[in-house]
C-alpha cells in the first residue's frame, strides 16, 4: 500500500514516483494506491502481473492506454477528466471479474465488461449517471447515489444476477416513471431496497415489473411499516416464493432519521401488514434488525408477532447490532423482546445478540441460533 506526503511529509513527488516505477517493475500482483497527486506515470496502467488494483486518486491527465490482462479486482475511488476511462478499462482489462467504482465527478454512462461478476457503483456528483449496464454474466449488483443518477438506467441481459441492491436517495428531479431498476432485476433470489426513494419505487416501479418468481430473501429500509404498508402488500404479491423477509430497524421510519406521526390508525396499519404477511405462503423467517426501541417499533414487532400465530410455519427473529444502534446494552434488547412474546403462545429462543420468536403451533424443532 502506497499514500502520498500527507503521510510522509518527507517524500517528495520524484521519489514517489521512482517508488511506483518500481513496484510496477517488480511484478507485483497487488496494488493499492492512495495519493493526491493528479498525474501517474503510464506503468500504472500497464502490467502483465497485477491481479488486485485499489485506486484512490484524482486523475488530471487521461491514460494514454489501459493493458491489465490478468487484472480480476479493481477498486476505483476516482475523480477523472478522462471521459473514456471506463471504455479503455473495459478493453484493457479482459479478465476483470469484480469492480468497485465511487466517484463524484467520473463519467460513467456506459459500464460494459463481458467477465464482471461482482459490480457495486456508488456515486455522490451532481451530473453524473449511468445509462447502461453492460454485463451479461454479473452475479451481484450494489447500485448506491442519488436517485438522478439511476433514474433511466437500462440494465441489459444479466441471467446469472442474484443478488442486488438498490440504495437511491431522493432528489427533485427523479422521475419514477422512467426508472425500469424493479423491472430489470426481477430474476434475482436476493433483493435489498433501501434509500428514501423506495416507496416511490415500488408504487410506481412495481407495476411495470413481472412477478419475481425467484426472489427468496427481501430486506427493506427507510419507509414506515404501518403507513406504506399498501406498498409492502404490493411487493409481497410479486413475490409468491419469498422464504425470508428482513425489515432493518429504519424501515419503522418514512426517512432514517426522523420519527413522524403516522399517516394511518396503528390497528389499520398493523392489520394490513398481518394481511401482507398472509399472503406469502412459503415464508420461513422475518428477520427485524432493531437500531432503536420505540412506539413505532413496538407497533411493528407487535404486528409481526401477532402474526405467528396465522404463519404457523414462520419464525420471527428480533436481532440488534449494538456498534450502530441506539439500544444500549443486551439487557435492554431482551427486555425489549420479552415484553414483546409475554403472555402470547409463542416459544422463544435466546442467543446473544438474537431472539428467536416460534409460535407454538408449529412445533418447531430446536435451532441453533447464530450470534
Amino acid at each position: 500500500m502506497m499514500k502520498d506526503g500527507n503521510d510522509y511529509p518527507h517524500v517528495c513527488r520524484s521519489t514517489f514516483m521512482t517508488w511506483i516505477l518500481y513496484v510496477t517493475k517488480c511484478n507485483a500482483k497487488v496494488i493499492e494506491l492512495n495519493v493526491a497527486y493528479k498525474i501517474l506515470p503510464q506503468c500504472m496502467f500497464n502490467s502483465e502481473t497485477l491481479e488486485e488494483l485499489r485506486l484512490f486518486v484524482l486523475l488530471k491527465d487521461e491514460a494514454r492506454a489501459i493493458n491489465l490482462p490478468r487484472l480480476k479486482k479493481l477498486e476505483l475511488d476516482v475523480d477523472s477528466y478522462d471521459s473514456d476511462i471506463l471504455n479503455k478499462l473495459a478493453l484493457g482489462c479482459p479478465a476483470l471479474e469484480v469492480l468497485t467504482l465511487c466517484s463524484y465527478h467520473i463519467n460513467i454512462r456506459v459500464v460494459s465488461f463481458p467477465k464482471l461478476k461482482y459490480l457495486n457503483i456508488s456515486l455522490r456528483g451532481r451530473d453524473t449517471c449511468v445509462e447502461v449496464i453492460k454485463t451479461p454474466n454479473l452475479v451481484s449488483l450494489v447500485l448506491q447515489g442519488y436517485a438522478k443518477h439511476f433514474k433511466e438506467t437500462c440494465l441489459e441481459k444479466m441471467p446469472s444476477l442474484m443478488n442486488a441492491t438498490i440504495s437511491l436517495r431522493r432528489c427533485y428531479c427523479f422521475d419514477v416513471e422512467k426508472c425500469n431498476l424493479l423491472r430489470d432485476v426481477s430474476n434475482v433470489q436476493n433483493l435489498e431496497l433501501t434509500g428514501s426513494t423506495i416507496q416511490a419505487l415500488i408504487e410506481k416501479g412495481l407495476p411495470r415489473c413481472p412477478t419475481l418468481f425467484n426472489l427468496t430473501t427481501l430486506s427493506l429500509r427507510y419507509f414506515c411499516m404501518i403507513c406504506h404498508s399498501n406498498e409492502v402488500d404490493d411487493i409481497l404479491k410479486h413475490t409468491p416464493n419469498l422464504k425470508k423477509l428482513i425489515l432493518c430497524g429504519d424501515s419503522f421510519y418514512r426517512n432514517g432519521d426522523v420519527e413522524h406521526e403516522c399517516d394511518k390508525e396503528v390497528d389499520q396499519g398493523s392489520n394490513s401488514i398481518k394481511s401482507a404477511l398472509l399472503q406469502c405462503k412459503n415464508l420461513d423467517e422475518i428477520e427485524v434488525e432493531l437500531e432503536r426501541i420505540n412506539v413505532r417499533t413496538k407497533q411493528v414487532v407487535n404486528a409481526l408477532v401477532e402474526s405467528l400465530a396465522e404463519l404457523k410455519t414462520t419464525h420471527l427473529i428480533l436481532s440488534v447490532c449494538y456498534t450502530r444502534s441506539t439500544i444500549s446494552s443486551p439487557i435492554e434488547f431482551h427486555r425489549f423482546c420479552l415484553s414483546m412474546v409475554h403472555g402470547r403462545n409463542v416459544l422463544t429462543l435466546l442467543g446473544g445478540n438474537k431472539f428467536d420468536v416460534w409460535s407454538q403451533m408449529s412445533n418447531p424443532l430446536i435451532q441453533v441460533v447464530s450470534v
